[in-house]
């Protein structure tokens, strides 16, 4: 009996040991770090401050910057050309319009008609209504072939 009473002093010392060491490395641990991967709420509170002051600090925008990536619509008259800068985009609204390409190396560089995904070809009907994109500043671009409308947005020259 006395044996078997000293037995369980010991476990219990070992089970008290384990959940003392438990407690300790638990508490030791930072809320929110690798160690700890459940996140407290005052952790993401501290999160969010710390963005809205990264945020706040790098916003130096300008309107003119903004208005940038805005299309601009455009009155155009016959005969009279848009040549497209890189990236530039286009959407024909209204009027008949034919495309300019360019030919290097003996291969025709089309316009990309994002909305129907194909390249449209030299002196082709552009479709009113469809995401062009010029993709180089090579002299590409549309010709009106009667008065009309364009939405555009990005750098281009009128001709």
């Amino acid at each position: 009996m006395n044996v078997m009473k000293r037995q369980n002093i010991i476990n219990l010392i070992i089970v008290l040991f384990i959940g003392f060491a438990t407690t300790v490395i638990a508490s030791s641990i930072e809320p929110g770090s690798e160690q700890d991967p459940v996140v407290t709420k005052s952790y993401v509170d501290n999160q969010i401050n710390e963005l809205k002051k990264l945020v706040g600090t790098n916003n130096t925008g300008t309107n003119a910057e903004i208005t940038k990536f805005t299309f601009e619509p455009i009155n155009i008259n016959k005969n009279v050309q848009i040549i497209g800068k890189e990236g530039t985009e286009i959407i024909v609204r209204s009027g008949t319009t034919k495309a300019i390409t360019v030919i290097k190396d003996g291969i025709e560089n089309g316009l990309q008609d994002i909305t129907d995904g194909v390249d449209i070809k030299k002196d082709k009907t552009v479709p009113l209504n469809h995401l062009i994109i010029i993709p180089r500043n090579d002299g590409r671009g549309i010709k009106f072939t009667s008065d009309g409308y364009i939405m555009i947005r990005g750098e281009y020259e009128v001709r």
